[in-house]
């Protein structure tokens, strides 16, 4: 019974990953060979720890030079060259073990940042043995899902018990959960062939949120409160127009200019915005389709689908501009599930909506049902203005598209979708690059 539970929990570990190597995230073209890919990914990631970059390519220098001698034995010189490399690999070994780093270190990270959007990963190190560390590295690896533009943090001299603060910089390409490997600091001093290390605590997981497009202008128009004045129903949510002005705040970082209360900003000394009761606000709900199809000959291969990655991202950009612009979110709608935001504030509604966006998997299954009920969705397009994002089309979504198109904006950023009456076609590139500014 122990071995069966043994040999479940090694093959969890070799799938999947534990809190040392971080998540191992597969691709989805590799279905049944998950195994073979994540092996050889936990195989990468300790000869990278252990092994310095420069030893990596003596060995395979000396593979190929060994094969050359076994071939021609006469080449001894080769044979010694091996032996000699191999002996001072061991002494290295041995004498780093004797030095190697005892230190005690913390990792602090946001617990949330955006996808390919710099931020600082902070390490609070305390050397707590009584010599000197030379040449201590800080992650000294590469890590699956995130880039160390600056490099990986170091110290070149620890003095005995002294303590020392370091940081860098990292980019999470890739939005979702990323788990990270438990943080590491390592030295190969003295000979720079061995690289021993201890395991240190602080933040090891990243709620990555997708990137978005900053927009100016969002019109909302065609939807709005069921029973309201002509003048609100056809008025953008960016004018404050009969809303109810309630108090006035110190300016945040954000808020759009035409809120600033000048006279009180003069008479105060310091920038002051007007604050309208947020009930009189428009509101907005946001489908978004989770069935994407990769085109085969393009995408197969990639860890993401840009398309795909472009259609979270909008919906991500509207979410966006809804917080800035004090905009409610009543509804979003993934698929066949429901989530009603009613009842938090504004902020509130944003960060959960971000947060349900950057778990968003995509789903290849076209079985999938694609709208929830339509008594609740038509309560949406009653109640705020509905944005519905597509990904796939089929005779449920045509027929979507049919009945909806007038009280709901319906888009997608596939163009393998083509031009459909009823449905807009928003440039996938466009939204990645940041350069989508009106919908």
């Amino acid at each position: 019974m122990n071995i069966k539970r043994y040999i479940s929990q090694f093959r969890k570990y070799i799938l999947f990953g534990n809190e040392t190597t971080g998540d191992i995230p597969f691709p989805l073209y590799m279905k049944n060979r998950q195994f073979v890919y994540s092996f050889f990914y936990i195989l990468n990631f300790y000869t990278q720890r252990f092994l310095p970059l420069n030893v990596r390519l003596l060995l395979c220098f000396c593979f190929f030079f060994l094969v050359y001698s076994i071939q021609d034995p006469e080449h001894i010189l080769m044979v010694q060259g091996i032996y000699f490399f191999v002996t001072a690999f061991f002494i290295s070994a041995v004498v780093g073990l004797i030095f190697r780093p005892r230190v005690k270190f913390t990792r602090r990270l946001p617990s949330r940042c955006m996808a390919n959007t710099a931020i600082q990963v902070d390490y609070q190190l305390k050397n707590t043995s009584s010599r000197a560390i030379w040449d201590l590295r800080m992650d000294n690896f590469p890590f699956l899902n995130a880039e160390f533009v600056k490099g990986h943090a170091g110290s070149e001299y620890l003095a005995a018990h002294e303590g020392q603060h370091l940081n860098t910089v990292v980019i999470f390409p890739f939005r979702g959960v990323v788990k990270l490997p438990r943080s590491y600091a390592c030295s190969s001093f003295p000979f720079g062939m061995f690289a021993w290390g201890c395991l240190g605590g602080g933040d090891n997981s990243v709620l990555v949120l997708p990137q978005v497009s900053d927009l100016d202008d969002v019109d909302l128009s065609f939807g709005g409160y069921a029973g309201e004045g002509e003048e609100d129903r056809n008025s953008n949510s960016n004018d404050t127009g009969d809303q109810e002005f309630m108090k006035i705040r110190e300016y945040r970082e954000g808020d759009p200019v035409r809120l600033i209360h000048w006279s009180a900003t003069a008479r105060l000394g310091r920038p002051v915005v007007k604050d309208f009761n947020e009930s009189s606000h428009r509101k907005i709900s946001i489908y978004l389709d989770e069935v994407y199809n990769p085109s085969i000959l393009k995408e197969r291969h990639l860890k993401t689908y840009p398309v795909f990655e472009a259609s979270i991202s909008l919906a991500a950009s509207l979410v966006d501009w809804a917080k800035r612009n004090k905009v409610g979110i009543s509804y979003v709608f993934l698929n066949n599930r429901t989530y009603e935001l009613d009842g938090m504030t504004i902020e509130e509604e944003a960060d959960y909506a971000m947060e349900l966006l950057a778990k968003v998997r995509n789903n290849i299954d076209k079985s999938t049902p694609a709208f929830p009920e339509m008594e609740t969705f038509c309560t949406a397009e009653d109640e705020s203005a509905c944005f519905a994002i597509l990904n796939h089309l089929n005779d449920e979504r045509k027929e979507f598209i049919k009945n909806h198109h007038v009280g709901t904006k319906i888009m997608t950023v596939n163009p393998r979708l083509g031009k459909v009456d009823g449905m807009e076609v928003v440039d996938y590139n466009e939204v990645l690059e940041n350069s989508l500014r009106t919908l």
